[in-house]
This record gives structure tokens, sequence and C-alpha cells, in this order.
């Protein structure tokens, strides 16, 4: 398996099928773990029909942790090169800001981490993605990042 990371924008939106979102709250990594996995992941999935990547990510976001409204930013995108054929996605970043109820989807568990875990659904994507969010981590716009840092869990349940 081979994976490459590209500037944002660089792979033309038809040639996405993936898009992933990285969620922080206050510097950890929110996770979920699908129902039929043992392993964590950042959400994300398929982009389907003629979803724009935003708002696949925008769905996937609800679909697996419950948040409803955010703003997201292009972090990168990404091609992997497995079996003989490619596949493209692109990244996004997050600092949550509300939470609604986890929706019954395929998600069993939302989990917040301080580091990244070493069992992860996709280890060797996950490798690339986490340098790419880290650059970005270390380049974001200050007011962005001090949102980051004053955000609160809405509602009673602990993810």
């Amino acid at each position: 398996m081979h994976i490459k990371a590209h500037k944002a924008g660089q792979v033309n939106e038809e040639d996405l099928n993936f898009v992933v979102i990285c969620v922080k709250l206050n510097s950890q990594w929110l996770l979920v773990r699908h129902k039929e996995r043992t392993t964590w992941e950042m959400p994300g999935g398929h982009i389907e029909g003629e979803e724009s990547t935003q708002i696949a990510a925008f769905r996937e976001l609800y679909e697996e942790t419950g948040i409803v409204k955010e703003e997201i930013e292009n972090v990168c995108d990404y091609e992997v090169y497995d079996a003989d054929r490619f596949s493209y996605g692109r990244l996004f970043y997050i600092c949550v800001e509300e939470f609604g109820e986890l929706p019954g989807y395929e998600i069993e568990e939302v989990k917040l981490f301080n580091d990244f875990p070493e069992n992860s659904t996709y280890p060797q994507i996950y490798e690339t993605l986490i340098a790419q969010i880290r650059a970005y981590e270390n380049t974001r716009n200050t007011s962005f990042a001090r949102e980051c840092e004053d955000i609160r869990f809405y509602g009673d349940k602990t993810y």
C-alpha cells in the first residue's frame, strides 16, 4: 500500500472517493468505533452520489458523532494505491463546538484520546494523515486555534 498527501484541492473533486474528518476537543482526538470492529478511526466515509466533499463530511460527522453544525477546514487531499488501484480522499479538520445525540447508524462508540491509539482501523493511512494534521495544527490560523481551546461538551452523554 502506498499513501501520498497532496495540497488541499489538488485532486479533482470528481476523483475523490472518501472524506476523513479529524475532530479535536481541547487537543484530544475524537475517534469512533464501528459496531463491527474493535479498532478506532476518525469519522469519515464514502462520498455519496453527487455530494460535494464538504457535504459528505458534514453528513459523515452527523452519522458517526452526532455533530450537527461545525466550521470545517480542508487540510489536504490524499491518494491510496492498493491492489493495483488508486482511491482518493480529502482530509478535514474541526474543533468540536456542539454534540447531538449519537444517531443509530453504524457507530457503536465515540471516545476522546490524548494520543492516537495503536489499535486504529487504518494504521498505514493514518500515519500519513496524522503527519498532515500535525503540520496543519502548527500553521493554522491563530483565531481558529483559540476557538479550539475554549470548547465545551453539550448534553449529558460522555463521549
